[in-house]
């Protein structure tokens, strides 16, 4: 039996036996890290043992009020409840510092409305915090806080997750709990990719087309999957032990996002995944590249730092070692001819100078090799956008293939229909617009009584660059 198996079983056993025999038991198993590792196992096993746990009320409210606050026309209630874990350990210390530094200052800022809301301005834009929290195998305790702030773009939601092994009081990582579920690193990846695109489809695929350009919807997709949006997603598990995740969903209109809670085990496939996978996986991986690429930067640029800072501590270590050695030998050879003395000094002098001298040129290429760098780069960037500018310069405008399409069929907006009542006219209209991917504008003639029937009686294409006209089925 593995270890984690052992400990899954104990953590049952802790409410049957109780939490001090369990500790005992568990402290058999883990693994030997040293005596400083065995002294703050053994001070929180300790703590552990000696507290009576309360499986039923592992979290309590730490804080709790309910605020009404008036907009001039009606009343809003408000309403903060910030959680605490009632357990001991230096874990759940830092837990539940975390939350206050999280959320406390929300509460303070609506208290200090509440005192004087003359000056304070508007409205507190956080409207609400609240809590949940799930205990599995009466030990893996998953806790989540959820902020709720009204902004210019509407309700915003913020959730923040905490997991916590009871039995040892050890904080749990997305790792750990993978781990604990026995699902490996990979499978979870590629289920949490699907889940967010679904996601992203289930509330916008409507408006895809429409209010946003695919382009649009397929880059919001890929941010929404990207490396750094995943890793800053949290995993909890819910009332009935299952993985679930608070994930932000950005959309072409929305930088900051959004976050949702989202179950793994039950969530749907979106019926219009297939139409998108495909792209926003080659989007993603882009989006990927480029930020590993960031963050490889910035890491050689940190260690650059550090080697610098490093050497320059080296240096001045040198340089008081060197000091300190010279005013030895000087105090023991105050008899020295003064002539030697000054033989020494220029010396110093001269060996400073030539070291700085070095140092302002190494410097300065590196300066030099930096701008060149910078410049190299901006002139890659610039004739990539001349590139992409180009591919977008249409020959014929919109109205040229409306036009184009009116001469084609012999019918304009508004001309009568022939064999109908007066109050049926045609009209033409642009239903598609050309992308680098299908240079195409696709016009439709139709027979409107501007009233309710509308029915299709004519569709085209027109090349965006050539002009050239093709006819096209229509429903």
């Amino acid at each position: 039996m593995t270890k984690r198996g052992v400990i899954k079983i104990l953590g049952a056993a802790a409410a049957v036996i109780g939490v001090a025999a369990v500790v005992v038991i568990l402290l058999y198993f883990l693994p030997d890290k040293g005596s400083t590792d065995r002294s703050a196992e053994a001070a929180t096993a300790a703590a552990a043992a000696s507290q009576t746990v309360d499986l039923e009320h592992l979290v309590v409210d730490s804080y709790y009020e309910a605020m009404d606050f008036t907009d001039g026309k009606e009343a809003i209630r408000y309403s903060y409840r910030i959680p605490k874990v009632d357990l001991t350990g230096t874990a759940v210390t830092r837990i539940n510092n975390a939350i206050d530094d999280d959320l406390k200052h929300y509460m303070v800022n609506a208290e200090s409305y509440m005192e004087d809301q003359e000056s304070s301005g508007g409205l507190p834009a956080c409207t609400s915090i609240s809590y949940f929290w799930n205990l599995r195998d009466q030990d893996i305790l998953s806790l989540v806080t959820q902020r709720v702030m009204q902004e210019e773009g509407g309700r915003r939601d913020d959730y923040t997750v905490y997991n916590l092994r009871v039995s040892d009081r050890t904080a749990l990582t997305r790792e750990d709990l993978l781990q604990y579920l026995e699902i490996p690193e990979e499978e979870y990846t590629a289920n949490l990719k699907k889940a967010m695109i679904s996601a992203y489809l289930d509330r916008y695929y409507q408006y895809i087309g429409e209010v946003v350009s695919e382009e649009d919807a397929v880059n919001a997709m890929a941010r929404n999957i990207s490396y750094d949006n995943l890793q800053e997603t949290d995993a909890f598990l819910n009332e009935d032990g299952e993985l679930c995740v608070a994930g932000r969903i950005y959309t072409a209109t929305d930088e900051k996002g959004n976050e949702y809670l989202i179950n793994l085990d039950s969530y749907k496939l979106s019926e219009h995944y297939d139409e998108f996978d495909g792209d926003v996986a080659d989007r993603a991986a882009k989006l990927d590249e480029e930020s590993a690429a960031a963050r490889q930067k910035a890491e050689e640029e940190a260690k650059a730092v550090e080697e610098a800072k490093a050497a320059e501590e080296e240096a001045r270590k040198e340089a008081e070692q060197e000091a300190e050695k010279k005013a030895e030998e000087q105090a023991e050879k105050e008899a020295e001819e003064e002539a030697k003395k000054k033989e020494e000094e220029q010396a110093k002098k001269e060996a400073e100078e030539k070291a700085k001298k070095e140092e302002e040129e190494k410097k300065k290429a590196e300066e030099e090799k930096a701008k060149k760098e910078a410049e190299e780069k901006k002139k890659e960037e610039e004739k990539k956008k001349e590139e992409e500018k180009k591919e977008e310069e249409w020959s014929y405008t919109a109205n040229d293939a409306m036009l184009m399409a009116e001469d084609y069929w012999g019918h304009y907006p508004g001309q009568p229909v022939e064999g109908k009542s007066s109050k049926y006219t045609y009209d033409v209209f642009v239903y598609q617009y050309p992308s680098k991917d299908s240079p195409y504008y696709l016009v439709y003639l139709c027979i409107s009584d501007h009233e309710k029937d509308t029915v299709n009686a004519g569709c085209v294409t027109v090349h965006a660059k050539t002009g050239e006209i093709q006819e096209q089925s229509y429903d």
